[in-house]
């Protein structure tokens, strides 16, 4: 038996996905070098958001697997840690401390001065915890 014409109109169109890949469009807009942290690299994320549309942006979609009850629960349990870690900011395992301006904290025998004997103990005891 041949196929019409009705036939073939008949037949499901194929499911195309008119989004852009985040590089495509870098790669489209010419920025693909640019730090995704930079003001103009997140500048380019919201520009890309924008273009996706409603409920497109990652958090969404992870938000929809997270919540969706026949996503496996691996699915589901990824899904919701990977919101938690970009949603709460985390602890920073190292801290870096800087005088005014970024410099660098001069201590000298002025500023040690004032200190009690007990404080330079204290001082002491945390510049060896440090290795400094």
């Amino acid at each position: 038996m041949a196929l019409t014409h009705e036939d073939l109109d008949a037949l499901p169109v194929p499911y195309e996905d008119d989004n852009v890949t985040y590089l495509q469009y870098l790669e489209a807009s010419g920025s693909s070098p640019v730090n995704p942290l930079s003001k103009e690299g997140l500048d380019l994320q919201a520009a890309y958001l924008l273009k996706m549309g409603d409920n497109q942006h990652p958090f969404d979609v992870l938000r929809r697997i997270s919540v969706n009850p026949f996503a496996s629960p691996r699915d589901r349990i990824a899904a919701s840690k990977t919101l938690l870690e970009y949603m709460s900011r985390k602890v920073p395992s190292s801290l870096e401390v800087s005088g005014p301006e970024g410099g660098v904290i001069q201590l000298d025998t002025n500023a040690l001065k004032g200190l009690s004997a007990e404080e330079l103990d204290q001082l002491s005891a945390l510049l060896a915890k440090t290795g400094a």
